[in-house]
C-alpha cells in the first residue's frame, strides 16, 4: 500500500506542473485582429451607409423614427399596425441595427470559410432589415455572389411600414447605387408564404407596387411546391452556403421539430432520417446535402455566441467590439510542460525499473 501511495505521490509535481501550464497559457493569451480585420470594417462601413440611405427613404415618405429607436438608425418599424405579420421583440430588433452586425456576418462567413465570388443562396424576411442589410453588407465587402429571395412579411418593430417594406428598401438601394444586390425573387411572407392572413385586396396592393417596380413576385400556396420552386431557383448556379434571416416558414418548414432553436452556424439537420420532404423547409434540404447554413432569428442567442452586446445602451466604436477579435494562445508553456513531463516521466520509468 505504501509502495501505491509513493507512486502517486510522484506523480504529483507533474500535475502540478501541467495546472502551472494551463494557468500561463491562459495569462499569456492576448486578444488580436481578426485576419478578415479589413473585411469587417468595410462591411460596417457599407451597413452604415445602408442606414443613412434608409432614413432619407422615410423623411421622404414622412415616415417618423420613434423615440425607441434609441440611435437614431431608421431601421425600426411600427410597434403594431395593418402591415404587421406577426409578433417581434423591441430589444431585439434594435440590437439588430448595431452596424456591428454586418461584422458579424462576415465572421460567420469566414468561419464556413467563403471566398471571393461564391455563390450564396439568399432567404431575407421583412422581420430584420437590420440583419438583412448585414448580410448584403458582408457579401458586398467579401465580393460573394447572391441569390436573393425576400419577403414583405415582416413582425412588430420591423419593415412593417407602409410603402417600405424590405423588398422597396432592397430594391431602392439597388437603384441608388448603394449596392449591386436586389431581390432576384419576391414572396408575400406571413402565413403559408401567401400572406392568407390577410383580405385579397390588400395582397393585391402589395403584388402591384412590387410589380410596378419590376420585382420578380412569387406566389404558390401549395406549400410543397412553393419551397421546392425556391430550392429549385437557388440552384440555377450550384450553391457554397445557404443563410436565412428571420422565420418565414419556407425557411423552417411545417413540422414542430424543425422550429427548434436553432441559430448562427448549423452544423446538421436535426432530422432523423435522410428522407427529405420539401414540407421539412429549406434549411433542412440545405443541411441535408452538407451545404453550409446559416439562420439568424434568435438575435440574443446569436450575440452571445461572439460577444456582441444585447439592447445596448451605446453603439459600440467602429472596430472594438469583441467579433473583430480572436483569443490567440502562447504555445510555449505546453511545449515546455509536455517537455519536462516527458522528461521527468522517463525518469520515473527509470527509477522503477531499477527498483525492480
Amino acid at each position: 500500500m505504501k509502495v501505491k501511495n509513493l507512486r502517486v505521490l510522484k506523480l504529483l509535481p507533474l500535475a502540478l506542473l501541467l495546472l502551472l501550464s494551463l494557468l500561463l497559457t491562459y495569462l499569456t493569451s492576448s486578444l488580436e485582429k481578426n485576419s478578415y480585420y479589413n473585411d469587417q470594417i468595410l462591411a460596417r462601413s457599407i451597413m452604415e451607409d445602408y442606414m443613412e440611405a434608409v432614413k432619407d427613404y422615410k423623411a421622404e415618405k414622412n415616415i417618423p423614427i420613434y423615440d425607441y429607436d434609441y440611435f437614431n438608425t431608421g431601421l425600426l418599424g411600427d410597434d403594431y399596425n395593418d402591415f404587421t405579420t406577426s409578433l417581434g421583440n423591441l430589444e431585439a430588433k434594435r440590437t439588430s441595427a448595431n452596424p456591428d452586425m454586418a461584422a458579424l456576418v462576415v465572421k460567420m462567413f469566414h468561419q464556413i470559410n467563403l471566398q471571393p465570388n461564391d455563390h450564396v443562396a439568399v432567404g431575407l424576411s421583412g422581420s430584420f432589415p437590420g440583419l438583412n442589410l448585414a448580410v448584403i453588407a458582408a457579401g458586398e465587402a467579401m465580393d460573394l455572389d447572391y441569390t436573393i429571395i425576400s419577403s414583405y412579411g415582416a413582425s412588430t418593430f420591423g419593415a412593417n411600414q407602409e410603402g417600405l417594406s424590405f423588398p422597396v428598401i432592397l430594391d431602392r438601394l439597388h437603384k441608388d447605387g448603394y449596392t449591386k444586390f436586389n431581390s432576384d425573387l419576391v414572396s408575400l411572407g406571413g402565413d403559408d408564404d401567401t400572406l392568407s392572413e390577410k383580405p385579397a385586396d390588400f395582397i393585391k396592393k402589395i403584388t402591384d407596387q412590387y410589380e410596378e417596380l419590376g420585382l420578380n413576385v412569387y406566389v404558390e400556396n401549395d406549400f410543397n411546391k412553393n419551397v421546392e420552386d425556391k430550392i429549385r431557383f437557388y440552384e440555377k448556379k450550384d450553391v457554397d452556403a445557404y443563410i436565412a434571416v428571420g422565420g418565414n416558414i419556407t425557411f423552417l418548414g411545417i413540422h414542430e421539430k424543425d422550429l427548434a432553436n436553432r441559430q448562427g452556424i448549423l452544423k446538421h439537420s436535426r432530422l432523423r432520417t435522410d428522407k427529405y420532404s420539401y414540407d421539412y423547409g429549406i434549411i433542412d434540404y440545405f443541411l441535408l446535402k452538407d451545404i453550409p447554413t446559416i439562420h439568424l432569428l434568435n438575435i440574443k442567442k446569436i450575440v452571445a455566441d461572439y460577444g456582441l452586446p444585447f439592447d445596448p445602451i451605446s453603439l459600440p466604436q467602429e472596430g472594438q467590439s469583441n467579433v473583430y477579435f480572436e483569443k490567440v494562445y502562447k504555445k510555449y508553456p505546453a511545449f515546455i510542460s509536455l517537455g519536462i513531463s516527458a522528461l521527468y516521466l522517463l525518469y520515473i520509468a527509470k527509477d522503477r525499473y531499477k527498483n525492480d
